[in-house]
């Protein structure tokens, strides 16, 4: 391992273990600490970075992608400039997009263990999850480390985070005492995420679990773990309302409707039922775990059919207003639906109401763009690859519907940006090919 690669693996530490500490509301001449240090940390690592080459950067070999990024930061350079010199006090989104932009130039051309940089980042959720669970525990003991994650509005994209990872996580890892690290780690995140009460969250997981069997090989380990963490998030969701309601350390810090409970454990109860008699019927004990159990996807495919036409019919009943079939339960779960939209400030609103229609055209091409890339060859990808994929498309759901800030969308910048190298890489090839035509020529 070279200097460059050392360095590289201490800044995805700083940023997804040390950074991601910050949740606090201290401010330094209206900025938030946590921007401060994230664009401290993050050019101070390039000067290093450029440092530890052979020569000075080789701006000669920039490719497209480089200069379009480049041309962001002088834009966004621009633009903090006018707001400093107008009086304007907020310039943290400025100062993030210049962070972000020296990240790429960090990043870009190391292949980086996303399984690692995972880990890194569960370590660090673990401390946050201690301080959030003391802040309910204890009546607001913790709440000063945690200010500015709870009070901005940006936890509920946050904790969607950290549980997305741990389950990513828990399903892919083949070493028994990670997945029992990322279990812990998956349960408390969800606990914590079911408090904030935001159902668009929510169901964001619930489509990352189903979809999980179609992204990765059906093998028997994995559609195991699936499956187990379907359940284990389902059963904690429904008996939230317990938990709740009758539990005096959380009494009064969150409702939940116990007869939307009820009927929600019901069809939790007749989906394992149908999935353990389709496990019955296509296993036994003797199969090795790495057994493929493609016959298993109908279940998945199923799941996702009734869940597409439940909410369905959750619209519908909205719309015709009156329904036949549990009436209430339908109307109660729809308003949970609508009122997290309401609650929480998506991308499109938050940049548009800063830079015009003009930034909300350009935030829409770039989620297309990432959309494309996760749709491309998904069969020719690794398992990196894959989990890169998950995240990048979680990030395309959640901006829209949840408000996005600079606890998340550092660390969701950085996964892009790792996926993304491969085609940094082509890019810079062609060039260095033309440059060796030019030469032989």
């Amino acid at each position: 391992m070279d200097k460059r690669e050392q360095l590289i693996n201490t800044y995805i530490i700083l940023l997804f273990g040390v950074l991601n500490l910050f949740c606090n509301e201290f401010n330094f001449l209206t900025i938030n600490l946590r921007t401060l240090l994230l664009f401290a940390v993050t050019f101070v690592t390039f000067i290093y970075y450029v440092r530890q080459g052979t020569g000075p950067y080789n701006w000669k070999k920039l490719t497209r992608t480089d200069w379009l990024i480049s041309g962001i930061m002088i834009i966004t350079l621009i633009c903090l400039i006018y707001r400093i010199c107008t009086g304007i006090a907020d310039v943290n989104q400025e100062i993030v997009l210049l962070a972000i932009g020296v990240m790429y130039f960090v990043l870009h051309k190391y292949e980086v263990d996303i399984r690692a940089v995972f880990g890194v980042l569960c370590i660090s959720n673990y401390i946050v999850y201690a301080m959030m669970l003391l802040s309910y525990i204890t009546k607001g003991w913790s709440s000063p480390l945690i200010k500015f994650l709870k009070g901005n509005g940006g936890a509920t994209a946050w904790l969607l985070l950290g549980v997305a990872v741990t389950m990513l996580s828990y399903c892919t890892s083949r070493r028994r005492k990670l997945t029992v690290f990322y279990g812990i780690g998956m349960l408390l995140g969800s606990f914590l995420l079911f408090m904030e009460k935001n159902m668009t969250a929510i169901l964001i997981i619930e489509g990352l679990i189903i979809s999980l069997p179609f992204i990765f090989k059906p093998e028997k380990r994995f559609i195991k773990r699936v499956i187990e963490i379907f359940l284990c998030f389902n059963f904690l969701l429904c008996n939230m309302s317990l938990l709740t309601g009758y539990v005096e350390i959380f009494k009064g810090d969150m409702i939940y409707d116990l007869e939307v409970s009820v009927y929600m454990e019901l069809v939790l109860a007749v989906a394992a039922l149908a999935f353990f008699t389709l496990w019955d019927k296509h296993t036994t004990e003797e199969d090795e775990m790495d057994t493929r159990l493609p016959e298993l996807l109908p279940f998945f495919q199923l799941v996702a059919v009734v869940a597409i036409i439940f909410i369905g019919a959750l619209f519908t009943a909205v719309t015709r207003g009156s329904s036949v079939v549990l009436p209430d339960v339908m109307y109660k779960l729809l308003s949970l639906f609508i009122l997290s939209i309401a609650e929480q400030n998506g991308i499109f609103y938050t940049i548009g109401e800063r830079y015009g229609i003009v930034g909300a055209v350009a935030v829409m091409v770039l989620l297309a763009v990432i959309a494309i890339y996760c749709l491309r060859k998904p069969m020719e990808d690794t398992r990196e690859q894959k989990l890169s994929k998950c995240i990048m498309v979680i990030y395309v759901v959640q901006s829209i519907f949840l408000k996005q800030t600079v606890l998340t969308t550092p660390l969701y910048a950085a996964i892009i940006i790792m996926y993304l190298k491969g085609t940094v890489e082509k890019e810079r090839n062609v060039l260095d090919e033309a440059d060796n035509s030019d030469t032989v020529l």
